[in-house]
């Protein structure tokens, strides 16, 4: 038999190919995540929201082309939860592309007009059903205005139909691709000004895109640049700083930590908040260094109250959403042990997002925020939900694949649990159409966002570019 014989050498040269090979597979797995995330930005930007300072303005749509035969429009849920989003989406990308050396002024702009609508949804005194003397900036806000106080039909078409026409009706494109709006759907008729009032869970998204608005905007004036070409000075750090001490300083002015309208009565939907005090007093002192601490916030009970939201399933699937944001904010869930707390934020939030796939969002917002150097074990639901993610959008269609010959692609639903609105909001069933009032339509693509770029701040894998 002849001697096979393999030199050193030869041994170094073939490592060395199935490294650049692996690198190269790798990195092309990262140019492909990021491939999706610019063009889930361009669509976001071109059918879901338009930035602006006017009414319904910088409001994101969370579905368009919902699936049925008389609505062409478009749909908004809870706007300020899908605003905390958006503005969280901008905040991180802004980081990103100044880490990157890139242009921001977009992003900025954005920005800019994505906390006026905060600010325009909460100088809502003077408006139906309050009717005060004059409008304040005071942490009571309205969750949606644009089928309250405009003309819904008119304010549909604009700005939201970019490269598109008439003749582009549901079922000419494929799945995921938006196609023409001509009005707005107003799902449950006629809404009560009453039910538009804030509500807990509005405020807790918020303080989530106010604190990455916070972490990762520097603390000088930037100039901003609006829709008309003027230039304005901006410290968006100190900005919503001040947000977070109004939104908060609302909650004590009720009885305990409960969330008032203009007539200081209990609003009508997620008053209480008395479960979410001691969290929502920490965040508040880490943003803006002031005491928002009561009798209430600093007792045993408050603490313990808090601790029961770190059991798996003790919240239901709703709140827990609340529960791992504020978590992920306030860094608060310790266990005692023989030399002390112990901090076990991280494991809670991962083990109480792990019912409905949460963990991985909300680990790497909580890794971010406190700038934490442990990973933990999220990374293979994480990959697989970034790769999971329809190139063409999230959406659901039917519970049923159709089968459209003008494009030829089977448009039921898509795996992967991308099949609602914002998947980490949404339960299992909820978040695979399977629930029993499926969304319908093609979303908006927020959660992807959010979840691309705090991975991105987290792992920073490639160069950051989003221009095209």
């Amino acid at each position: 038999m002849k001697k096979i014989e393999i030199s050193w050498l030869k041994v170094q040269i073939l490592l060395l190919v199935l490294l650049f090979n692996t690198s190269l597979l790798g990195q092309n797995e990262h140019t492909k995540r990021l491939d999706k995330y610019r063009f889930y930005r361009a669509r976001l930007s071109s059918y879901f929201v338009k930035p602006g300072d006017k009414v319904g303005e910088s409001i994101v749509a969370y579905a368009v082309n919902k699936h049925r035969s008389d609505i062409k429009g478009f749909s908004i849920g809870d706007q300020t939860i899908d605003l905390a989003w958006y503005i969280s989406i901008l905040s991180t990308e802004y980081a990103l592309l100044k880490k990157s050396n890139q242009n921001t002024n977009q992003t900025l702009t954005e920005l800019y007009y994505a906390l006026k609508a905060y600010e325009r949804l909460d100088r809502c005194e003077t408006q139906m059903p309050w009717f005060k003397s004059q409008d304040t900036l005071d942490g009571f806000f309205h969750r949606y205005d644009i089928s309250l106080f405009t003309n819904p039909d008119t304010f549909s078409i604009l700005g939201r139909n970019k490269n598109l026409n008439p003749r582009q009706v549901f079922g000419s494109r494929e799945p995921g691709l938006p196609t023409w709006i001509s009005s707005f759907d107003n799902e449950s008729g006629i809404h009560n000004p009453y039910e538009a009032s804030a509500s807990q869970d509005q405020v807790v998204h918020l303080l989530m895109g106010l604190s990455l608005t916070y972490q990762c905007l520097p603390d000088s004036e930037l100039v901003v640049y609006d829709n008309k070409l003027l230039t304005h000075k901006i410290n968006f750090k100190n900005w919503s700083k001040n947000l977070v001490d109004v939104i908060i300083s609302h909650l004590l002015q009720g009885p305990h930590w409960h969330l008032l309208d203009p007539n200081d009565k209990d609003v009508e939907r997620g008053a209480n908040a008395l479960m979410y005090a001691y969290p929502l007093s920490l965040i508040g002192r880490q943003i803006t260094g002031k005491d928002y601490d009561d009798w209430w916030s600093k007792s045993l009970i408050a603490k313990h109250l808090w601790d029961l939201s770190r059991v798996p399933n003790w919240v239901n699937d709703y709140n827990s959403t609340m529960a791992l944001i504020l978590a992920a904010l306030s860094d608060s869930w310790y266990d005692l042990s023989p030399v002390g707390p112990i901090n076990n934020t991280a494991s809670y939030i991962e083990a109480c997002g792990q019912p409905w796939d949460r963990q991985t969002i909300f680990l790497l917002l909580h890794r971010f925020t406190h700038q934490k150097t442990k990973n933990y074990a999220c990374e293979p639901i994480l990959f697989e939900q970034l790769d999971s993610a329809p190139n063409n959008g999230p959406y659901y269609w039917s519970q049923d694949s159709i089968m459209f010959d003008c494009c030829g692609v089977e448009a039921g639903k898509p795996k992967g649990g991308w099949a609602y609105p914002n998947k980490f909001r949404g339960t299992k069933k909820e978040q695979n159409g399977l629930g029993k009032y499926p969304s319908t339509g093609n979303f908006s693509g927020v959660d992807y966002m959010l979840l691309y770029n705090l991975y991105h701040l987290n792992y920073q894998p490639i160069p950051y570019n989003i221009d095209d």
